[in-house]
């Protein structure tokens, strides 16, 4: 044991020379920030829709390393329909106040406070005073005017008012089309010539029935906009060096929340929303411009009876002990075909060939860290045919077998399922790492278990800056820099300190 800390400790002191932790670079072919929507429900049933327009809400998540820090972005979202529209976007300002104080429990401590918490808040003080950061947001939640740019507020049914640069207050009627849009129009003096101009403007899903402008509650009178898009900046002199993370893991709070709305007549199928990656853009402090990816929300409209016709799925799913997300097809799966069967509006019964159901595909909401802390054995959990479910119901294939996903879960730099991550561990990776320099084949995985995907699942849990599945085929490669982080993670955690794995993730 002593020889093991001595090669430990002498890869330590060289490798600290030359790189200094966390870990901030990138991994190859990976990105920086996956944007991520996770909608409250993703089934609409016909019957929802006969009473009007249905609303879902979705929380937006960065998934990152808790390095990062930013400095500005801008988020665009839309859907491949347009019976699916946004509204009531609710960010980390003071605008995302509620009626009481609610107690929320963070890896940072217990607080309680009135605000919506979001992933750039923070405590402050010993009383772990809730604090906002005081962020700069611009979004198209509500109607402008196309000229002067001010604020469009209901001036009863079928009026609209505005402000006008010399203060005065403009009104105009409005006439609805047949695909509900309001028009309306006006006449002013254009800037440099003089000239008097008429301008019209479009007022996508008009609702005549917002209350007339009322100086006591004028919020109530808004006009509401697409609100598909918002622009960020920290805003305070105290977040000079960008926004950090609050809590341990950059997900433990979402950036905001946005209300889909399906419409009242959607037909019925399969729907996507997702983020609009070449609009979207996040920057550091420094201006540095982080790479993005992105996982959307599927929404089912109206659908019954899902027999799955064809799937293309990963051996197995690989996934940490502490992750609580929920485990979904998307982690796992690149294409889910099912037939649907439902009923259109005449009642006549309508099959859909083929739809692809990755993003309402999951297993019944449940998370790794759930599994894991119930029916782990030998310091993992495997399960050779975990099912899966769409709304609620196990998947079938048209001959009645269920849809099964091979499930492996581990602790994050625990490679020789011991239950704990030690300088064991360390030493482990680090023997690795020297015998495929020597042009060796090694292998980590040495416990009793007869199954060839351990050696993958081992590699998934020793591999800790870029966590790979495909033993670097996806970019990742086990180095003495995943054997360093063991070790700082393992000092760290005996010395009591407060660490995240997402410290040393690339």
């Amino acid at each position: 044991m002593k020889k093991q800390m001595a090669m430990i400790c002498a890869a330590a002191m060289a490798i600290s020379f030359s790189f200094s932790f966390p870990l901030t670079a990138d991994a190859a072919g990976s990105a920086d920030i996956q944007l991520r929507m996770v909608a409250d429900r993703s089934f609409v049933s016909a019957a929802e829709l006969e009473n009007g327009d249905v609303t879902i809400t979705a929380a937006v998540y960065l998934d990152s390393s808790t390095v990062n820090r930013f400095g500005s972005m801008k988020l665009v979202y839309s859907s491949d329909t347009d019976h699916i529209y946004f509204r009531n976007m609710v960010v980390g300002d003071n605008s995302s106040r509620q009626t009481s104080d609610t107690t929320y429990q963070s890896s940072q401590g217990t607080f309680t406070t009135s605000y919506v918490p979001y992933c750039f808040g923070y405590l402050q003080g010993s009383q772990n005073r809730y604090m906002t950061g005081s962020p700069m947001i611009t979004t198209n939640q509500w109607e402008m005017d196309p000229i002067y740019g001010s604020l469009l507020y209901s001036a009863g049914e079928n009026r609209v008012q505005f402000t006008a640069d010399n203060g005065n207050l403009v009104t105009c009627d409005v006439t609805v089309d047949e695909a509900g849009t309001g028009h309306y129009s006006y006449t002013y003096t254009e800037r440099g010539t003089n000239l008097q101009k008429t301008r019209e403007a479009e007022i996508p899903r008009y609702d005549a029935s917002i209350p007339a402008y009322d100086a006591s509650d004028p919020s109530r009178s808004l006009i509401p906009g697409s609100c598909n898009r918002l622009s960020w900046l920290p805003g305070t002199a105290q977040l000079k060096n960008g926004a950090a993370f609050f809590g341990n893991t950059s997900d433990e709070f979402p950036f905001c929340y946005v209300d889909i709305v399906i419409e009242q007549g959607t037909p019925a199928g399969v729907y996507t929303v997702d983020f609009d990656l070449d609009e979207c853009e996040m920057f550091s402090a420094s201006s540095r411009s982080y790479t993005l990816d992105s996982v959307g929300t599927t929404i089912a409209v109206g659908t019954e009876n899902v027999t799955v016709t064809s799937a293309q799925m990963d051996r197995a799913a690989y996934y940490f002990a502490d992750d609580t997300t929920p485990i979904q097809a998307a982690d796992f799966a690149s294409s889910i075909l099912a037939d649907f069967v439902y009923p259109d509006a005449t009642s006549v019964i309508t099959i859909t060939q083929n739809a692809e159901i990755i993003g309402i595909t999951d297993c019944y909401g449940v998370t790794p860290k759930a599994l894991f802390d119930a029916m782990s054995e030998d310091g993992c959990y495997i399960s050779e045919n975990a099912p899966l479910y769409c709304n609620g119901e196990i998947l079938h294939y048209a001959d009645g077998s269920n849809v099964t996903q091979k499930i492996m879960i581990g602790t994050k730099g625990d490679v020789n399922y011991d239950g704990k991550v030690d300088i064991r561990d360390a030493f482990a990776v680090l023997v690795y790492y020297a015998e495929e320099s020597a042009g060796k084949d090694p292998t980590f995985y040495a416990g009793n278990r007869a199954d060839a995907d351990m050696e993958t699942l081992t590699y998934f849990l020793a591999d800790i800056d870029t966590e790979s599945k495909n033993q670097g085929a996806d970019g990742g490669k086990i180095t003495i820099t995943d054997s360093f982080a063991i070790l700082q993670y393992y000092a760290s955690v005996s010395a009591g300190l407060d660490v995240s794995w997402s410290e040393f993730r690339k």
